[in-house]
């Protein structure tokens, strides 16, 4: 009866231990695809992060640009003035 009970203990500790594994199976499959869809959502956001910075960047260029127009034009203006006052 002993040896029964042995065997019947046996098949419980293999059935749990596979039970066990598969767990540990699907465990690791799920931490995998949360990395990777990190890993995709961190790109996404430096991507995002570079684009902006890279329309900021335009945005300054062509503001200065505009700004040193104006200035430079408001100058031809007032020497332009100054000639004309000095005739």
């Amino acid at each position: 009866m002993r040896r029964r009970a042995g065997r019947t203990h046996n098949a419980e500790d293999e059935t749990l231990s596979q039970i066990a594994k598969e767990a540990e199976a699907r465990l690791a499959q799920k931490r995998a695809a949360r990395i990777e869809a990190r890993e995709i959502r961190m790109r996404e956001l430096e991507r995002q992060q570079k684009e902006a910075q890279e329309k900021n960047d335009r945005d300054w260029d062509d503001k200065s640009a505009k700004s040193i127009l104006n200035s430079r034009v408001s100058n031809w203006q007032i020497a332009s003035e100054i000639q004309v006052k000095s005739f």
